[in-house]
């Protein structure tokens, strides 16, 4: 399954800081991004040229997106933070979804306490969204906390009963805390949402595996 808090979604991203930008910076931003695909120590260069000429808002996230697309994920996370933090920066959706990209750059450092604490956050900005409880159970899953993310996917399917992967997911926790009927129940729900989705075929076959003695490839 993709694991929202372990892509680079770009495109997100991009849409987000095009939100509350003034249209005279949309298009340098774009730039911006579109030079990370070539010549990235360039672009990182660029980027600072741009900030330092008043690019703000805008010049700071390329700089973050860069460094992050640089492997720089702690240093990328810092900067995410900091900007979603500031004054001007948007409303509470803008900076929550900010806290959300830095909460990504921590889980790909492999550092998903700092995910925990900066989604933590996001989430008291914007307890509506249901998709930062699947960030942060994400975190938790990256640390085995298996009852945390039961918790957060199931606050995340109250918001939403149509995620699927927050069914499949809860899933594979409640297999994991040894709840047969519960995980045999989100996949099953999973599958009436999506008959087709792969990871929901995958989860049920791991716990037809545990059904039957032998030890699944846990997740």
């Amino acid at each position: 399954m993709k694991q929202r808090g372990k892509t680079f979604n770009l495109v997100t991203m991009i849409a987000l800081v095009l939100q509350f930008l003034l249209p005279a910076y949309a298009n340098r931003y774009e730039e911006c991004i579109d030079a990370i695909n070539g010549d990235i120590n360039n672009a990182l260069e660029q980027a600072f040229v741009w900030r330092d000429a008043g690019g703000g808002v805008a010049a700071r996230h390329c700089i973050a997106l860069t460094l992050l697309a640089m492997g720089q994920e702690e240093e990328a996370a810092l900067r995410l933070e900091e900007l979603a933090l500031e004054a001007g920066t948007g409303g509470p959706e803008e900076r929550a979804e900010l806290l959300a990209q830095a909460a990504q750059a921590w889980m790909r450092a492999g550092r998903p306490s700092e995910a925990d604490v900066v989604l933590t956050s996001a989430i008291e900005l914007q307890s509506s969204d249901p998709n930062l409880f699947v960030e942060r159970a994400l975190a938790h899953r990256m640390r085995q906390d298996w009852t945390s993310a039961i918790t957060d996917l199931t606050s995340a399917i109250k918001l939403d009963r149509s995620l699927v992967d927050a069914y499949i997911l809860r899933a594979a926790a409640r297999r994991h805390t040894g709840d047969t009927i519960g995980a045999s129940a989100d996949v099953r729900r999973a599958l009436e949402l999506d008959p087709a989705n792969v990871d929901a075929f995958l989860e049920r076959g791991r716990q037809r595996e545990l059904a039957s003695g032998r030890d699944p490839s846990l997740d």
